[in-house]
């Protein structure tokens, strides 16, 4: 019988090894990505179906998202769109302003959402003549 099976053996296993090595190097998560926030999950944009509803047709209202505003209009008793969103660690917060001058009770306003993908949630309040609030989602 011929050759040497523990130096066969030794051989094999060094190509794997420094076969392994690039293999790791480019398939690792960047650093950068890591320290940005709690993974790569926190950087994600979605598109997210909004609906506002009120029971009394506001003059103005508008939806804020991280200090933009993604949505203003008026005059109807419900608005809907499709907008693209960042959702941070399966959550979703929105500022939610609206302005009723000539009301004298209140006014309910319902916001609904719905990202791609994950079933929707709904909240609302009861708005004065002037209305402000921040409303928060979170999905698992």
């Amino acid at each position: 019988m011929r050759g040497r099976p523990v130096a066969e053996l030794l051989v094999a296993l060094t190509l794997i090894i420094l076969g392994i090595i690039p293999v790791q190097f480019l398939t690792r998560t960047p650093s950068g990505l890591a320290d940005a926030g709690e993974g790569a999950e926190d950087l994600a944009r979605s598109e997210v179906w909004i609906e506002l509803r009120s029971s009394h047709a506001p003059e103005s209202w508008s939806i804020w998202h991280e200090g933009q505003q993604l949505w203003t209009g008026g005059g109807d008793t419900r608005a809907d769109a499709d907008l693209e969103l960042h959702v941070h660690g399966g959550q979703i917060q929105l500022e939610v302003s609206g302005s009723w001058p000539d009301l004298e009770d209140s006014a309910y306003v319902e916001i609904r959402v719905e990202p791609d993908g994950l079933e929707d949630r709904r909240a609302g309040a009861w708005a004065k003549q002037e209305f402000r609030k921040n409303f928060q989602w979170s999905w698992e």
